[in-house]
């Protein structure tokens, strides 16, 4: 049995998947760890997951009235009692006590505040939801540090997410992750990937529609850039990102959503500007110094525009 006197929290997020969250659950309760809870976050889903899971005190479910999106995690981490809070998605498994003392023994730095996982593919096992800007080939087992949050395979410090604000509700789902992880580190924390924490995603269909990344993934960069960069940088990285995801949609046939991204994201910028707190000078230099080592276009081109169903 793992042992630690650190309360960690798992937090799970679901919605209407009801295999994928019953084994889940079952995974996470024969972990060993103590002192340990688990909170799974029920984003209203269409039959509510209370009567599916068993009864067990590490185990509690927490019932929205609505899904809101990446506002469910945010009232799973509200909820937590640990220091620490694990938050994983519902079709995301394979957690161990070993992942867990790892998870402890990095979150014990006191300038580390974030640690990502290497997620795995759930039937070949290769390396998947690679969202950081570096070589997956040449970092998906290296330890770096990162601008980016892989929100449904990650760990907190909870007390550092709450000081920086947890997640922009209204974004709903995309880039919510690396707009935490800019706040995190302009209160001046580190953010980790660490390779020997490892878990299986088997990405399930059942309630994720087709066309949302070109929407979302268009729509939340822009309020992303808005609410985070100085004006400076507007025109770089607004024209890079829209950009690809037009290449991305035209490629895929999802323009109609990419537009209506373009459209949705400069109607919701005023709102965007209220939120707004530029990253510091600081802050900036450190940005700066990871994005150093993103691939280079070629790389992306080769990656992105010429493989079809690559995840965005």
């Amino acid at each position: 049995m793992s042992t630690g006197d650190k309360m960690v929290s798992i937090v799970v997020l679901t919605y209407s998947r009801p295999d994928e969250i019953r084994a889940n659950v079952a995974g996470l309760l024969r972990l060993g760890r103590e002192p340990l809870e688990i909170i799974v976050v029920d984003n209203a889903s269409e039959q509510p997951v209370s009567a599916l899971l068993p009864e067990d005190p590490r185990l509690h479910v927490l019932r929205l009235e609505e899904n809101r999106g990446v506002g469910g995690r945010n009232a799973g981490i509200e909820a937590a009692t640990g220091e620490l809070v694990i938050t994983l998605d519902d079709d995301v498994t394979g957690l161990t006590d070993a992942d867990i003392d790892c998870i402890v023994r990095e979150l014990s730095l006191p300038e580390v505040a974030a640690v990502n996982f290497r997620v795995l593919d759930a039937v070949t096992g290769a390396q998947i939801n690679w969202c950081h800007h570096r070589r997956i080939e040449d970092f998906g087992r290296r330890h770096f540090d990162t601008y980016e949050i892989s929100e449904g395979a990650v760990a907190f410090r909870r007390a550092v997410v709450q000081q920086a604000g947890l997640y922009p509700e209204y974004f709903f789902i995309s880039h919510e992750g690396p707009d935490l992880a800019l706040r995190i580190m302009n209160l001046g924390y580190r953010v980790v990937y660490n390779p020997d924490i490892a878990v299986r995603h088997s990405h399930s269909d059942t309630a994720r529609v087709s066309w949302r990344r070109y929407y979302y993934d268009t729509r939340n960069q822009i309020w992303f850039v808005a609410r985070r960069f100085p004006y400076r940088l507007w025109p770089r990285k607004l024209l890079i990102g829209l950009l690809a995801m037009s290449i991305y949609a035209l490629r895929d046939g999802f323009l109609k959503y990419w537009a209506r991204g373009v459209y949705d994201g400069l109607a919701g910028l005023r709102r965007a500007l209220h939120d707004r707190d530029c990253i510091s000078a600081r802050t900036l230099v450190r940005y700066r110094w990871l994005e150093s080592c993103n691939p280079g276009f070629m790389y992306m081109l080769g990656k992105r525009v010429f493989r079809r169903k690559v995840g965005i």
